[in-house]
């Protein structure tokens, strides 16, 4: 079986590796799962709270890792589960949560605005088009094969 991956695409998953890896070592600092502080991150950006079903859709990762990782914040006292139509689940602070979303999470996103703000607006828009661009090539490419039987 002959394997080729190009030599800029091997560059480009790197790079994606290094940021996911970043995140990782975040959560690992601050004592937390990978998907706990997804959690933690979305309800802090949202401001007010959020469903764990946009989380999910927002991270391209499972309810159930959601669900999961909701219910741990919860018994740790973090967040508070508030029960909403259906299945769905509001997800908001704590007073232990918010502190420390303050102490964890904000200085995550505001080091995530510096690091973005470090590139002129030019860049960060073309940035944010090239992105796009390959998302949308890759999703339009893998098309056929996701839903081949």
């Amino acid at each position: 079986m002959d394997f080729y991956q190009d030599r800029e695409f091997k560059a480009f998953d790197y790079i994606y590796k290094r940021l996911d890896d970043l995140y990782h070592a975040i959560a690992l600092k601050i004592g937390i799962s990978d998907a706990a502080f997804l959690v933690l991150y979305s309800i802090a950006e949202s401001g007010t709270g959020c469903q764990q079903k946009d989380i999910a859709y927002q991270y391209a990762i499972s309810r159930q890792t959601v669900n999961s990782a909701s219910k741990k914040l919860a018994e740790q006292g973090y967040i508070q589960l508030i029960p909403g139509k259906g299945r769905n689940m509001l997800l908001t602070f704590t007073e232990t949560g918010k502190a420390f979303a303050q102490k964890n999470i904000l200085p995550v996103i505001d080091m995530e605005n510096a690091a973005f703000n470090a590139l002129t607006s030019t860049e960060q828009k073309e940035l944010l088009r090239l992105a796009e661009k390959y998302v949308t090539a890759f999703t339009h490419a893998t098309k056929a094969f996701l839903h081949q039987e």
